[in-house]
Formats: C-alpha cells, sequence, structure tokens
C-alpha cells in the first residue's frame, strides 16, 4: 500500500499540495512531493510504433528515451517514477536503471549528467505466491475498455496518477493520461511531450531553458 506521511505540513510556495513524505513501508521506494520527475509512456495508443509493428526493440528505446527525458528536463532531480500502459516498457526501465549498481554511480557518466534512481510500478506490487518483482503478469487495464469483476485489478491505474500528481512535472508521449498527470503535477508548465506524432523521439531541454 502506500502511506501518506503528514507530519511535515509545510507548504511550497508554488502549490497548495503539503511539502511531505511519500512513505512505503517495507518498500524499497520513498519519494517526497514536488523532488522527483514522472514520465507517462502509452505504448500501444493509435498510431504508436509499437502498436503498429509490436517491435519490442522500439518499445525499449521509447521507453528509455522517456526517461532520459525526464532527467534532462529536470536535472538537479535524482529519482523519475515511469509509468506505462504496458508492462514490457515497465520491464524494460526496471532492467535497465536498476542494474546501475552503486559501484557504478559512484563514477561519473560518460555524458556528463548525473545517475538517477527510477522507480516503477513493479516497486510498490505485491505479487501473490510471487517473491520476486522482476516482471508484471499483464499490461495495466485500461479504464475506457477493462471490464474486471474485482476493482482491486484498477489499483495500478490510480497509483501512476497519484505519483504522477505529487511529482515536479511529467514527460508524456501519446494519450491523455500522461498529459492529465502533467496537469495535475507541481509545475504542469514544465510537462512536454517526449515524443511527436507516429512516435517520433523529441528533445527535452532543461525546464529553465524554456522549450
Amino acid at each position: 500500500y502506500i502511506e501518506v506521511d503528514d507530519t511535515n505540513n509545510e507548504v511550497d510556495g508554488t502549490n497548495n499540495k503539503s511539502d511531505h513524505d511519500l512513505d512505503r513501508p517495507s518498500l524499497p521506494m520513498k519519494l517526497q512531493p514536488n523532488r522527483y520527475m514522472a514520465a507517462h509512456y502509452r505504448a500501444k495508443f493509435p498510431g504508436e510504433p509499437y502498436r503498429e509493428t509490436w517491435n519490442v526493440t522500439i518499445l525499449e528505446k521509447t521507453a528509455l528515451h522517456a526517461v532520459e527525458c525526464a532527467r534532462s528536463r529536470a536535472p538537479s532531480l535524482s529519482d523519475i517514477y515511469v509509468a506505462s500502459d504496458t508492462a514490457l516498457a515497465i520491464e524494460a526501465v526496471h532492467s535497465v536503471y536498476s542494474a546501475q549498481s552503486e559501484t557504478t554511480r559512484q563514477s561519473p557518466r560518460q555524458d556528463g549528467n548525473n545517475w538517477v534512481n527510477v522507480w516503477t510500478y513493479l516497486d510498490v506490487q505485491e505479487y501473490e505466491g510471487e517473491k520476486t518483482k522482476d516482471h508484471l503478469a499483464v499490461d495495466p487495464p485500461h479504464l475506457n475498455f477493462a471490464q474486471l469483476e474485482d476493482p482491486s485489478g484498477f489499483y495500478g491505474i490510480f497509483v501512476d496518477l497519484f505519483l504522477m500528481s505529487y511529482s515536479f512535472c511529467v514527460v508524456y508521449g501519446a494519450g491523455g493520461f500522461g498529459r492529465f498527470g502533467s496537469l495535475v503535477s507541481f509545475q504542469p508548465w514544465c510537462g512536454i511531450p517526449f515524443t511527436r506524432q507516429n512516435g517520433v523521439l523529441q528533445d527535452c531541454p532543461r525546464h529553465d531553458e524554456g522549450k
């Protein structure tokens, strides 16, 4: 579950959200409101290259680009939460960035940028009968189309929206869910798309440098 710690109710001057920690007891995840970035990638949106081709290489490349876009948009922030409608995208991000060991992080990146901590729903999801968090069982359901007997099946969607809303800002791909997350984030004017029409990757300049 996600527990919101309200012990610190100082209000950030740019928004009326409390500057409290988002604590996840017994989970390897700790984020502070307005102190992390978020990225949302809807890979199965009509017209997206992955949906048209089901090419996993394209999916992974775009998912990793989303992370790097968020990092370059606000390089002073060291945490990024990534959400997607496709389990393979979450798995790719989780695999690549969780493989960055503490030893690796102590050395500079070749591109001169800082290392980041990347979080996904794999860091907050519990599996019945499983001890590992290496993969998602299925893609997250779509609110408009999914018909689930157990409402808890939609849990992950609202976790993603909740965490996007408490981020500094959101970079997003196609569809409206990521844009909505951007609008309810702390800095909605910072949010930008990381792809153009038909999934063309787009550069993401620093927020303080403008678009």
